[in-house]
């Protein structure tokens, strides 16, 4: 019998699996990407390489400093199985794996906890950085998740040039395509701050769509500053996306999106 199929089966061997590290947790609802909006179980993991400048969870990126609690995987997906779909309501069928970078986690152990999850009837999204560290081992994780958000990271989330930052990252465009051409669902998500961060995105999207025949996943550009009103007199990231995409420098399947959860001052 395997984990899928036995649910929470108290015959497995827990101790097989090393700790999953947690940050936290809880219930809410989606900010950002198709899915804004969809009440979801969130489960955030300690432990980032990225160290991004717009980073939700700084904690998260050093041993010594973050906060976390280690969660037996089998024991997390079932405590949180008892949370939050015991309910005599209408339960949610969502959850997404955040972080930090989750798939820096023990792979055996985050699988066995997605398994398990799975079990439950959840429909799993995993948020990705879009840059690879050990692509074999993440490649294992994310081809078992339903859903995959790639965030890739533009230059103002570093301290790099439009040219250095270009360079960088396409050294992971070829893997993320062939994971999302592999028929697997998907999007691929941008914060945009500023001109360089634009133009980073059009030649980004450019790569995906006339090298990789990338044209039906959605591209999502998200403003870094999405309090700042529209008509401000400084060209805002909003201004910034509404006039690239209404002046035909994206392709069809790019469209903008607000970070809900920052524009509601709710992160």
């Amino acid at each position: 019998m395997t984990i899928a199929e036995s649910k929470f089966d108290e015959t497995i061997d827990k101790t097989k699996f090393k700790d999953l590290k947690v940050i936290e947790h809880f219930m809410g609802v989606e900010g950002e990407g198709i899915s804004t909006g969809s009440r979801t179980i969130f489960v955030r993991f300690a432990g980032c390489s990225v160290k991004c400048k717009h980073c939700d969870t700084p904690e998260s990126w050093k041993n010594g400093v973050m906060r976390f609690s280690s969660h037996n995987p089998l024991d997390l997906a079932k405590e949180i199985a008892e949370k939050y779909l015991n309910t005599s309501g209408h339960r949610c069928s969502r959850v997404s794996i955040t972080g930090g970078n989750p798939v820096e986690q023990d792979t055996d152990s985050m699988l066995v906890f997605m398994a398990a999850l799975r079990a439950q009837g959840l429909y799993i999204n995993m948020e990705h950085p879009g840059i690879f560290f050990d692509y074999a081992a993440e490649r294992r994780i994310l081809d078992q998740v339903d859903f995959l958000s790639f965030d890739i990271k533009s230059p103002s989330a570093f301290t790099h040039t439009v040219e250095e930052h270009t360079v960088y990252t396409n050294q992971h465009i070829g893997k993320l395509c062939g994971i999302l051409q592999s028929g697997k669902l998907g999007q691929v998500k941008m914060v945009i701050a500023n001109t360089a961060d634009l133009e980073f995105a059009r030649q980004t999207v450019s790569t995906l769509f006339h090298l990789h025949g990338f044209n039906k996943i959605p591209f999502i550009l998200m403003p870094c500053n999405p309090k700042k009103a529209y008509n401000d007199l400084a060209p805002t990231s909003v201004k910034l996306i509404t006039d690239a995409l209404v002046t035909d420098q994206f392709p069809p399947n790019t469209r903008m999106g607000i970070q809900m959860h920052k524009a509601f001052g709710i992160d």
